[in-house]
This record gives C-alpha cells, sequence and structure tokens, in this order.
C-alpha cells in the first residue's frame, strides 16, 4: 500500500513528460509532487515518496532528448551570445537541481524530526500526566508514614 501511493506522486511527473515532452515542466512537476508527497504524507514515508518521484523524474528527464539551441546567424560556429546563453542555462539548471536536492532532503529530515518529536512528546506528556500527584496526596502519604 506504501509504494502504490508513493507511486501516485510520480503520476503526474510522468504525465507531464508524456504531454509537454520538455524538461523545464517536469522538473516543475517534480518539485511540486515532492512538496505535496512530504507535506501530505507520515513523515515515516517521506523518504519514499521522495525517492519513487525522483526516480520518476531521472526516467523522464533521460527520456527526453536535448534539443539544439536555435540559432538565427549564419555563422558555421556558434557565436559568442549562443555560448554564454547555454553556460547560463547549465549553470541555472544545475543550480535548481541543487536547490531542488537540498530542499528535499531538508523536508525529508524536518517532516522526520517533527513527527519524532511530536509522538514521544505526546507519549511523554500522557505518562506525566498520570503521574502527577497532588500536594494533597503527598502530605496524607508522608503523615501516615510519620503516625506509625
Amino acid at each position: 500500500m506504501i509504494l502504490i501511493i508513493a507511486l501516485l506522486h510520480a503520476v503526474p511527473v510522468f504525465a507531464v513528460a508524456m504531454l509537454f515532452k520538455r524538461r523545464g515542466p517536469v522538473w516543475i512537476s517534480a518539485v511540486v509532487m515532492a512538496v505535496i508527497g512530504s507535506a501530505t504524507g507520515a513523515s515515516a514515508y517521506t523518504g519514499i515518496d521522495l525517492a519513487v518521484v525522483a526516480l520518476a523524474t531521472w526516467l523522464c528527464v533521460s527520456n527526453i532528448p536535448v534539443t539544439a539551441a536555435r540559432t538565427t546567424s549564419t555563422s558555421i560556429g556558434p557565436t559568442l551570445a549562443t555560448r554564454a546563453t547555454a553556460a547560463a542555462t547549465r549553470l541555472i539548471s544545475s543550480l535548481l537541481r541543487s536547490a531542488l536536492l537540498l530542499g528535499a532532503v531538508f523536508l525529508a529530515f524536518a517532516g522526520a524530526v517533527i513527527g519524532y518529536n511530536r509522538y514521544y512528546g505526546e507519549c511523554a506528556d500522557s505518562v506525566l500526566s498520570q503521574q502527577r500527584v497532588t500536594f494533597e496526596q503527598c502530605r496524607a502519604a508522608f503523615s501516615s508514614t510519620r503516625r506509625k
């Protein structure tokens, strides 16, 4: 059941890849589904959700061909502007991928920590509330032991 739910987070990534056949929309849908998967699921399964979305993204991006940059000049070699644009595009792409990876790791870690603290905090509160003793109970217990 856990894998089925995780696969449901990957379905929009596949659908966007089939519909648009471009890498940009695939990355955007992957980010959106990673956020939705980590926000809606239990913190224990966030890693599985993110791994399935990452696998779907990798499969989709690797199967989309890289299109050549369109040039309007008639020169044989790439112009300086074309090379600068390609370098800027690669830089922005790598920065976005790094941000996506760091964001996914942060969300997984933060979700696990919040879930851990929430669960054990509630358990600790329930144990402490069961062990609370009023002042009158303590006084009655001590006064009964002194009389003997």
